[in-house]
């Protein structure tokens, strides 16, 4: 037993997933507060809302990913540092070109998507897209962070979103703005995070070193980021399915059922969420471990660790689900959301599942399995 526990103290790969997610915890704390304290300030119709909202950027946040692991790919493979920093800043700006098309075609679209989705107010979708675009380059600084083993700053970045997106929506939704005060919080709490990590990593990209360069061009005429964005999409489509399986249910209540339902279902899915928050650590720390050259058995040891401690940390919190449901649907978002407790059990099962095939995504993600 001895020599297991210093053998464990001396492997990179648990130190750094035991520091991550000891960070992730104390971030997890603060994030989940986000639940319980919205769920008594706003009306259930109004925390659904809020949920759909908060879903939606994890769908971007899918996205973004994508140019998050070909940074840490570049960066962890890439001896010359100077190759790779050009990689990553070309890879930064044609991102910066594709999110903002993507989001001037969603505000195109506004009145559509807030019938659809029943948002109920333009600010939404506005609120959004800015969030968007500022995740773009909080990405690629966090990428460079993650590939360097940077998980105390990776940490601290999330738990300055964590606590600012509640801190500053509190005095608003206080005084009756719901809805855009939640939003408010969100938006700064986002920038805050990127002033963060701006200084923190250190990639040497600059927002005016993109105003000189033609990305439109290089998109569709230069090789190596024509690569590096078809390995990107590929990403995205199993980060894609992956997001679906955790968090796609929320989008589809909130557009079929009543808004009280999809408000009280979507209590019981914030619940259930927790199982792949706490095993994303895991994953994050297996990404910067993988090499692509001469690294075999180091790779598939690694990946035996993940997935074992993926299904040690998730079924002890599905385990949890199974004996005490209502305990803990009480303690973190109240009462009012009772009425669906057979269903926090389901919903874990399905997240912890979700969560096992994310450390196996990112895996053949590390060694560019297309």
């Amino acid at each position: 037993m001895k020599n297991l526990i210093t053998k464990a103290q001396k492997d990179p790969f648990i130190k750094n997933s035991l520091v991550y997610f000891s960070g992730l915890l104390i971030v997890a704390v603060v994030n989940y507060l986000y639940y319980p304290v919205m769920s008594r300030v706003l009306s259930v119709e109004d925390f659904g809302e809020v949920q759909v909202i908060a879903t939606i950027v994890l769908q971007m946040t899918i996205i973004l990913n994508v140019f998050g692991y070909i940074t840490i790919n570049i960066f962890t493979n890439t001896k010359d540092k100077e190759s790779a920093r050009k990689s990553v800043k070309e890879l930064e700006g044609a991102a910066l070109v594709i999110v903002a098309g993507l989001s001037l075609v969603a505000l195109l679209f506004n009145t559509y998507i807030d019938a659809y989705l029943k948002f109920s107010s333009v600010m939404v979708l506005l609120a959004l897209a800015v969030m968007f675009v500022l995740n773009v380059p909080f990405t690629i600084k966090n990428g460079w962070l993650q590939a360097n083993n940077r998980f105390v700053d990776m940490s601290v970045a999330q738990f300055i979103s964590a606590v600012f997106k509640l801190i500053l929506a509190l005095p608003l939704i206080y005084i009756g703005i719901t809805i855009n005060g939640a939003l408010f919080g969100l938006v700064f709490a986002t920038l805050l995070s990127l002033v963060y990590v701006s200084y923190r990593a250190r990639t040497n990209i600059k927002l005016r070193d993109h105003l000189s360069e033609n990305y439109f061009k290089l998109i569709f005429k230069d090789e190596r980021l024509k690569r590096d964005l078809w390995y990107g999409f590929l990403i995205f489509l199993a980060l894609f399915s992956i997001n679906l399986l955790y968090s796609g249910d929320v989008i589809i209540v909130r557009r079929f059922f009543s808004e009280t339902d999809a408000g009280l279902y979507s209590g019981i899915a914030s619940i259930g969420r927790i199982i792949f928050f706490s095993t994303f650590a895991i994953s994050a720390v297996l990404i910067p471990s993988i090499k692509i050259a001469g690294k075999a058995k180091e790779n598939v040891k690694n990946l035996k660790k993940a997935l074992f401690i993926s299904l040690i940390l998730g079924g002890i919190i599905l385990a949890v689900f199974f004996v005490s449901p209502q305990l803990v649907i009480r303690i973190l978002i109240g009462k009012n959301y009772l009425s669906y407790s057979p269903l926090l059990s389901k919903v874990g099962l399905f997240v912890l599942l979700a969560s096992i095939l994310n450390v196996l995504f990112v895996y053949g993600i590390a060694l560019r399995k297309m």
